[in-house]
């Protein structure tokens, strides 16, 4: 139960943040410079379940963690080994990748997240290492990452009310400072759905 809120995470070598017990809030964070993982949520010896990722600014993460076999690359954020987590309401951009669902994951929730110009993907719901299964990807804005914007190679994913064309943003080239409001004629205007069922 404990809630990390309001921080600035970044030129970490490794890991930002690694989430390992049950049940936490990591709300309204800024992630940048991590060479690994900006957030990797994952225990080996237990599930990690029922955490809530929302409100979080991630950008040049995953990109250079050395280790001793060489320089390995991540994702800005991982789900693994949980039941129930949640990512909604984040902004994701010029990552090595950027969200990525797998490895035991179940019944995560992936919403209403601004994924832009990460390297390698967007989403990826992944089946390695018994993989994600029942996961929800919906309402996101995910557009112009390197290789695919999102990637579906798990069990039970439900993928709905994603706009992966262009989302017609205010100002995207002055990274790191990015405006992501949308403008006039947009196609995101009005196009989001409840998750509540």
């Amino acid at each position: 139960d404990n809630e990390i809120i309001d921080n600035r995470i970044h030129g970490v070598r490794a890991y930002g943040m690694y989430t390992a017990f049950h049940r936490g809030l990591v709300d309204g964070n800024t992630f940048y410079d991590c060479g690994g993982y900006a957030i990797h949520h994952y225990q080996s010896s237990h599930t990690v379940d029922n955490w809530i990722f929302r409100n979080n600014t991630f950008y040049r993460n995953g990109r250079r963690y050395v280790v001793r076999t060489g320089v390995r690359t991540d994702p800005a954020l991982i789900i693994t080994r949980g039941t129930g987590n949640q990512v909604y309401n984040n902004i994701v951009y010029d990552n090595w990748a950027g969200i990525l669902v797998g490895l035991g994951a179940s019944d995560t929730l992936v919403a209403n997240n601004t994924v832009y110009g990460n390297d390698v993907y967007g989403i990826n719901v992944d089946n390695a290492y018994s993989g994600s299964l029942n996961a929800r990807v919906v309402n996101n804005i995910v557009w112009n990452n390197g290789g695919t914007n999102i990637r579906d190679i798990a069990t039970g994913t439900r993928i709905e009310a994603n706009l992966t064309t262009d989302p017609r943003f205010v100002y995207v080239t002055a990274m790191p400072a990015p405006d992501f409001r949308l403008m006039p004629g947009s196609p995101a205007i009005d196009m989001g759905l409840s998750l509540m069922e």
